[in-house]
């Protein structure tokens, strides 16, 4: 079975149309999926309606997220059978591709401790740097972030750094 790491999928994203579904149960999508991810669990997987209903050309490549290898595998070759001429496994399902900090879609009740503890010492770190008020570089960097259309810190960094932006590192 062909296989893709999650960054390697998301630079493809970044390039082109591609088709993402997720084969987990309803629940676990909704609390936590890959953007741009389609739900289709695998209780109710049914691969010549997946073709049929496919937004892309049948010889485009499909590519199919789990929680296990061995799931999003099992939907693979259920598709393959039916026809596609290209079914992808992402390597690592949603823990490696939250791993890998790709953007994600929440539950808007989930709220993760470590991420506002993060964006906390970012804020300060930069606003003692430019000796101003950390609540005016909350704004502003809430502002940048809103306009990129990104939703978390470490998916900012990785912007940042794919444009050539990266962190001041200053000597002691």
């Amino acid at each position: 079975m062909k296989t893709i790491t999650p960054f390697e999928l998301q630079m493809l994203i970044d390039k082109r149309d591609v088709e993402l579904i997720d084969v987990r149960p309803k629940k676990d999508f909704k609390a936590v999926h890959a953007l741009g991810a389609r739900s289709i669990p695998l209780s109710r997987f049914e691969p010549h309606s997946i073709l049929v209903h496919r937004k892309l050309d049948r010889r485009a490549p499909l590519y199919i997220m789990s929680r296990e290898r061995a799931l999003a595998s099992l939907a693979a070759c259920s598709l393959a059978g039916a026809g596609l001429a290209e079914p992808i496994v992402v390597e690592g399902g949603i823990e490696g591709w939250e791993g890998q900090c790709l953007p994600v879609v929440r539950n808007k009740s989930w709220r993760m401790p470590a991420m506002n503890i993060l964006t906390a010492v970012l804020k300060k770190q930069i606003a003692a740097e430019l000796h101003t008020a950390e609540q005016t570089i909350k704004v502003h960097l809430g502002r940048v972030m809103q306009k990129l259309g990104v939703t978390s810190v470490p998916y900012f960094v990785r912007i940042s750094q794919r444009v050539g932006i990266s962190p001041a590192h200053h000597p002691a």
